[in-house]
């Protein structure tokens, strides 16, 4: 029989955990002022993976961004380019066999005024067909009615608004590695 107090503690947990994606979703629902100026990588990092706590496999993510980088972005924008990049991920390492522990790496350093971010994760992989065409809008390697297919394209668009640049290398089985260059002192 379960016990009054963990059924409380159980509505606690869940009432936060919708408030929190509440404050999420106001911050996506509201328009951008599209203001590109210096913000904290690891705190939008952060608040985007807060989205998939649910979601993330327990220990699957490893996140080694230094607190005082700050890139030239605007914070909505840039979090809707890591909420892509991490569904993505999560995606990918779901429609692999469970013989190999799930792993999402993101790593950034500065580099000569730019900030190199590296995303990767041991799923699926893309064939190079695929990889080739993952900016197009509305292609997708999703299952269908799975995905829209904009989400690599409005990705690639936002990071390059911000006078940054996008590239993927993957293999199939293998994973997939997204690495952004973005900048620290001004947007395009």
């Amino acid at each position: 029989m379960i016990k009054p107090k963990s059924k409380i503690d159980k509505i606690n947990k869940v009432t936060d955990r919708a408030t929190k994606l509440c404050q999420h979703l106001k911050s996506f629902a509201r328009k951008s002022d599209d203001v590109c100026q210096p913000i904290s990588l690891k705190t939008t990092i952060c608040n985007a993976l807060e989205l998939f706590t649910e979601t993330l496999p327990v220990d699957a993510v490893s996140v080694d961004v230094p607190s005082n980088l700050l890139v030239m972005a605007n914070e909505i924008r840039l979090e809707q380019v890591f909420v892509n990049l991490i569904s993505n991920s999560i995606d990918a390492i779901e429609r692999v066999e469970v013989t190999r522990p799930a792993v999402i790496q993101i790593v950034a350093k500065k580099h000569a005024g730019q900030i190199t971010i590296q995303l990767s994760d041991n799923g699926c992989g893309m064939s190079n067909s695929q990889r080739q065409r993952i900016f197009e809008p509305f292609y997708t390697t999703k299952e269908v009615g799975k995905g829209l297919g904009l989400g690599m394209s409005i990705t690639h668009n936002i990071v390059h608004d911000f006078g940054g640049t996008i590239h993927i290398a993957s293999q199939l089985d293998q994973g997939t590695e997204v690495t952004l260059c973005l900048n620290t002192t001004s947007c395009s």
